[in-house]
């Protein structure tokens, strides 16, 4: 049983080493870089009043939560495409048949695969932070706060890609809708002004939302049952549409 469960982990790990998803990662890597230079040298402008200031959240929050904010939609967009891609590539090649006692572990293995490789996408923006703090003295609460929104995006964004793909069963409309999804949870609050019960019950839904908040510091009950009714949907879900198939 460990070896089977061995062999999926590196048959996933082998699949997300394929030349699209690394150029995919390497063009994120190049254009956080862009980003991150840009605000470093914008940052570099206001280090000075900021040190008089003597304000390390402030400082902290000035320089990463905008490069964390362009992140978390790389790692948002990647894994939601490469979720889709790879559930929907086995019913493509029409191999998912071939797993279905195994579903549970295959399903495992993709997601561990998944969030693995989004996790190495987020890997500079630590290096950079790491390098920064030689000289720049960061906030403890943002750095966690920052950590646990690129992780809940990870996560949300996995379960949602494994989800659409085990329904609509291809690879390319499944990342399309995810895609689709995932910029009307972060547009439709800014988009419809009133009524406030709609505009509230839109941010609640929206995952970026809840990473805003745990970026800034802020964990609160509304994202605590976010993550677990989230949780018990998307789980739910992919069990449904396995049965389906069985």
């Amino acid at each position: 049983m460990a070896s089977a469960t061995g062999a999926l982990w590196r048959r996933e790990c082998y699949i997300l080493s394929a030349p699209l998803p690394v150029a995919a990662g390497v063009l994120a890597w190049f254009a956080w870089g862009l980003y991150f230079l840009a605000a470093l040298q914008e940052y570099q402008a206001q280090a000075p009043r900021l040190a008089a200031l003597s304000t390390p959240r402030g400082a902290s929050e000035m320089l990463l939560l905008p490069a964390n904010r362009l992140l978390l939609w790389l790692l948002a967009l990647w894994i939601v495409f490469f979720a889709a891609r790879s559930i929907g590539g086995e019913y493509a090649l029409d191999t998912m048949g071939l797993y279905r006692r195994r579903f549970a572990t295959l399903l495992f293995a993709k997601a561990g695969a998944l969030l693995l490789f989004g996790a190495l996408l987020a890997l500079p923006f630590w290096v950079c932070v790491a390098w920064l703090s030689a000289g720049t003295r960061f906030d403890c609460g943002v750095l966690v706060g920052v950590a646990a929104a690129q992780a809940l995006i990870l996560i949300y964004c996995c379960a949602m890609g494994c989800g659409i793909a085990l329904w609509l069963k291809q690879p390319l409309g499944s990342a399309l809708l995810g895609a689709l999804l995932l910029v009307l949870s972060w547009l439709l609050p800014t988009l419809v002004p009133s009524p406030a019960g709609l505009v509230a019950m839109f941010r609640w839904l929206s995952p970026f939302a809840h990473a805003e908040l745990l970026a800034g510091g802020w964990f609160t009950l509304q994202s605590a049952l976010f993550i677990a009714l989230h949780s018990i949907f998307f789980i739910s879900l992919i069990a449904c549409f396995h049965l389906e198939d069985r």
